[in-house]
């Protein structure tokens, strides 16, 4: 398939398409139409009918075919795009080959315009080329930190999403450079390049020439080079005569004009000298932009209807205003963005202080979206500060937001009615901007809401036209409806899930067309983990455009169908909506448990769970992810911070586990800070196991320790809890746990010796299976005989009860990847034979598995290598793993340590490093076994990791990947000392002196 639509000249390729005539594929991708032409290549939008997504195919054009060059250039932009995994270049899903021997990459299709379409309409706003400054020079830092330079940045290159990300295309013609190298001839695009790089010259240095370039178009609407061709433009060049900026943008910032100027100096020693240089001048400056006294807008919040238009006319008599001035020289703040604090109670009345709470929900839901108002996310605020606090400590909070405004005040009762005395402040200065008090009826919140709404806008608006308060959003008639969701939003921001399940489902019942409040009760649902009912969440669904833009973003991330599709939904969303909690944590959450699967490494999770509890500091969820990424990823500080908060959290009465948890968590910590774990610590908690009656499930606490990368500590564990003579289902698992620390450390003797034990101790045909697929792993490593594995090898023909279909798929699997290492052909298709016989519901998976072994014992390793690879991108973009861990635990440590091993011959290394680091990936309780599986490969793929880092200049990380492969596989088999002595000398390479 492809080979007819590949030979079309270009035009006759569009003139087919536009006829809607061809229909043709290249690779497993249909082609839908042409898009246009990269810097390289011909760019098809297509589909994958696997994960039934829209991708973008690049395409060898046919007129270059032949040219050498050319094709190496193709292949060299593959490397270099499909080696940075980061949120504003585009992502690369698949390099590959048409069966004619065309290559081509599948790369992520964006809806939208480009950054150059966008310039057409004219100049952008400061602080708008500002944010889309920013975003590209991240991108430039990322591939500058790998030794890529771009070579043809401009508009045309940057495409802008709907969600308003920029993400950078086309690296067609990028240079890969060495350390202290210099690439020379990459061709560009004139009117962006340097003058070096028209001489041939290439390093970063032009990257930032061509950066200045597109940043002076944002903000001039035009470039600052002209001409009538191609050379008149690089005479322009040359000359340097750059108009000036200041006298057509006057309201430009003079640090960005300055920084403009820099990047366009003909001489590249006085530019900023890199990406990273560049990101962080323009991060400087935008929070120089942002500084107290002109605050940009932040994001919405949770929005409640009211009760009618009507109400707010019948209020306004109530209002009374007493005036304040604002700070002396304070610029018009109808932009400013606010956080509304909860309101004290005069008198301590009860039902005042659950007022002044609910007040934060309808008062920023009220005032957010008004001309260019935002407030902050209303959850965010009642995490942060619980109750009314003085002012000057709600002000340190509304800095520590970003936020320049915060309105602040008391309830007091006054005979009937309630009195609202509010007062908009200054947060850097604490001065007051304006005063107001306003009074309604005691049980009417909606009209109380708006007439404290006017009163702020009334203080503030610098105009002569005020708008109206937001009266639109989710509506409800009925107040105990509203009564019930707004306490649901009080426990919400608690986290207190059980109680806002409760209050919000009491609003749905006495409203049942308040979607939105049974929205807002879905997460803290699926976190209990209770499913939502499926005809109120179709409702939900079907309703959810009219929901605020936060929660519609959070929705609609659900609808994605893809892991990166979430990832770059919810990218965006936290983007868009800063201070919005649970955005933060669904993405985090991802990359934690997923997103590791597709090439993701720790420091993006512990980057998102550190806003998580910045947000909400009492959010147990938030602090324990922390510390699983922080135990991980050895950062003691980011591990004992998190444990500090869950050790204070769990005093307070408002977690959701145990001491004997949180004595496990101690026991961890020991060791991530090089210290082990003191006896009395493990003896407890060995105890603790040992008498658990009845045991849920004894694997658990079988691999705890070990699913941390610590063997010694597992062996440790699992030997005190068996001292205490426990019961035949935890004495069975506590001797698994031993057979794969064993494992782990490379001990294969030992680990065999324990797993024929445990066998014996647990005669279940799982069991059996899973100590034949650890004995396999042994063999392909080249640790054990395959006779060591054929001796633990099952018979189903025996078992009682008689093997599921899963099972006998399982085996059948294990039969065939034993059956590779001596390259046995017929052996793996009569595996494959009897696995489709099968009936599992995973044997089309397993078979594709197979069949790429298949390929590889048939001396095809480059088309099994890519056939591993696609399997395990599949897999991991459709969260497979999460159903087939319990029952096939092997399969992707199997596939991703061949795939990679195989790469790595091809000179492959970029996605060889994205396919070893799924391992990282934290499974949950009911994958346990996926995650002992991973953990007896985890040294050896740290080793690859190490390697590659080494090779690509990543010294620190390299170090850290030695270190650890030492620390785990400290008694290898003979067949693998020289891997040991290998990264001992590379730790003496890498490490400087003293």
């Amino acid at each position: 398939a492809g080979g007819f639509l590949e030979r079309l000249d270009p035009g006759e390729v569009a003139d087919l398409l536009a006829s809607g005539s061809a229909d043709e594929s290249i690779g497993r991708y249909r082609v839908l139409r042409r898009l246009g032409r990269g810097g390289m290549g011909l760019v098809y939008l297509a589909r994958d009918p696997r994960l039934d997504r829209p991708v973008a195919l690049k395409l060898l054009p046919a007129l270059l075919d032949a040219d050498a060059r050319a094709r190496e250039r193709f292949a060299e932009e593959a490397r270099a795009a499909s080696a940075l995994d980061h949120p504003h270049i585009c992502t690369i899903y698949e390099i590959d080959e048409t069966p004619d021997g065309r290559p081509y990459i599948a790369m992520a299709y964006y809806e939208g315009g480009t950054l150059a379409q966008r310039v057409r309409t004219g100049a952008l706003r400061v602080r708008d080329a500002l944010a889309l400054g920013i975003q590209v020079a991240d991108a430039l830092a990322a591939a500058h930190e790998r030794g890529i330079v771009h070579c043809d940045v401009k508009p045309a290159n940057v495409v802008l999403t709907p969600t308003g990300l920029a993400k950078v295309v086309d690296f067609g013609i990028a240079r890969i450079l060495g350390t202290g190298e210099r690439g020379r001839g990459a061709p560009g695009t004139p009117a962006y390049m340097s003058p070096e790089h028209l001489r041939g010259d290439i390093d970063p240095r032009c990257d930032v020439w061509s950066f200045g370039v597109t940043l002076y178009e944002m903000l001039a609407g035009h470039r600052p080079f002209e001409g009538t061709d191609a050379d008149a433009i690089r005479r322009a060049v040359r000359a340097g005569d750059i108009p000036s900026l200041e006298e057509r943008r006057p309201d430009v910032p003079p640090a960005l004009t300055a920084l403009v100027r820099r990047c366009l100096d003909p001489d590249p020693e006085r530019r900023p000298p890199n990406g990273r240089a560049l990101f962080d001048e323009l991060r400087a400056i935008e929070t120089a932009l942002r500084a107290p006294a002109t605050s940009a807008p932040r994001r919405l919040t949770t929005r409640v209807g009211w009760l009618a238009a009507a109400v707010l006319v019948a209020s306004l008599a109530g209002v009374m205003w007493l005036r304040g001035r604002g700070p002396a020289g304070a610029p018009p703040l109808d932009g400013a963005a606010f956080a509304v604090m909860p309101f004290g109670a005069v008198g301590g009345d009860t039902a005042l202080v659950r007022l002044g709470r609910e007040l934060v929900v309808t008062l920023s839901t009220s005032l957010d979206g008004v001309g260019n108002f935002r407030t902050t996310e209303a959850t965010t605020v009642l995490a942060l500060v619980p109750e009314a606090w003085p002012l000057e400590r709600a002000a340190a909070v509304a800095e520590r937001l970003g936020v320049g405004r915060l309105v602040h005040g008391t309830l007091a009762k006054v005979g009937r009615e309630v009195r609202l005395d509010l007062g908009v402040f200054d947060a850097a200065s604490r001065r007051a901007i304006g005063r107001a008090s306003v009074r309604g009826p005691a049980d009417d919140i909606a009209a109380l809401t708006d007439s404290a709404s006017l009163a702020v806008l009334r203080q503030v608006w610098q105009g002569d036209s005020m708008p109206a308060p937001n009266l639109r959003a989710i509506t409800t008639s009925s107040l105990p409806a509203l009564r019930a969701y707004l306490e649901g939003e009080r426990a919400f921001a608690g986290a207190e899930f059980g109680r806002a399940i409760e209050a919000f489902e009491r609003a749905f019942a006495a409203d049942s067309t308040f979607y939105f409040a049974y929205w807002r009760s879905i997460y803290p649902r699926v976190y209990e983990g209770g499913p939502p009912d499926s005809a109120t969440l179709a409702a939900v669904l079907a309703n959810r455009h009219a929901f605020p833009p936060a929660d519609r973003a959070l929705v609609e991330s659900w609808l994605e169908t893809s892991v990166s599709g979430k990832l770059e939904h919810l990218r965006a969303a936290t983007a868009r909506f800063p201070d919005y909690w649970p955005a933060w944590y669904s993405y985090a959450n991802l990359l934690v448990h997923q997103a590791p699967y597709l090439g993701s490494r720790y420091a993006e999770a512990i980057a998102a769970l550190e806003r998580v509890v910045e947000l909400n500091p009492g959010f147990v969820s938030g602090w324990r992810h922390l510390y699983w990424m922080g135990v991980r990823e050895r950062d003691t500080l980011v591990a004992r911070r998190a444990l500090d908060a869950l050790e204070r959290l769990n005093l307070a009465g408002t977690s959701h586990f145990d001491t004997s948890t949180l004595n496990f968590y101690r026991s961890v910590f020991e060791p991530t800070a090089g210290r082990r774990a003191p006896e009395q610590l493990v003896n407890a908690g060995a105890a603790t196991v040992a008498h658990m009656q009845p045991m849920p499930n004894p694997e658990i606490f079988a691999s705890g320790m070990l699913s941390y990368g610590f063997p010694d500590e597992q062996l440790r564990f699992s030997r005190a809890v068996l001292a205490l003579d426990p019961g035949p289902q935890t004495a069975a698992a506590q001797t698994m746990g031993i057979a794969f620390s064993w494992a782990h450390r490379g001990a294969w003797d030992s680990a065999m010796v324990h797993a024929l034990r445990w066998t014996r101790l647990d005669p279940t045909y799982r069991a059996a299976l899973m100590a034949y697929g650890l004995a396999v792993v042994g063999v392909r490593l080249g640790s054990l005989a395959p006779e060591a594995a054929v001796a633990l090898r099952p018979d189903p023909t025996r078992a009682l009860p008689a093997p599921t279909a899963a099972e006998l798929a399982e085996l059948a699997w294990q039969d065939g990847l034993l059956a590779h290492v001596p390259g046995d052909t017929s052996a793996i298709a009569e595996a494959r034979r009897r696995l489709r016989a099968s009936g599992a519901e995973f044997a089309g998976l397993l078979d594709r598995s197979l069949a790429a072994f298949a390929l590889d014992a048939g001396g095809r390793r480059a088309a099994a290598a890519r056939q591993l690879a696609t399997l395990e991108w599949e897999s991991g973009e459709r969260s497979l793993h999460q159903r087939f861990g319990g029952v096939h635990p092997f399969v992707n440590a199997q596939n991703r340590m061949a795939a990679a091993q195989w790469l790595l011959e091809l000179g492959d290394t970029a996605q060889t490093a994205r396919l070893l680091t799924w391992h990282e990936g934290v499974l949950w309780s009911d994958f346990y076994r996926s995650a002992m599986a991973n953990g007896v490969v985890e040294p050896l793929a740290l080793l690859l990791r190490a390697r590659i880092d080494e090779a690509s200049g990543q010294t620190t990380r390299a170090r850290a990947n030695y270190e650890s492969f030492l620390l785990r596989y400290d008694m290898p088999p003979a067949a693998h000392r020289s891997l040991v002595a290998e990264a001992e000398r590379a730790l003496e390479r890498l490490t400087p002196p003293g």
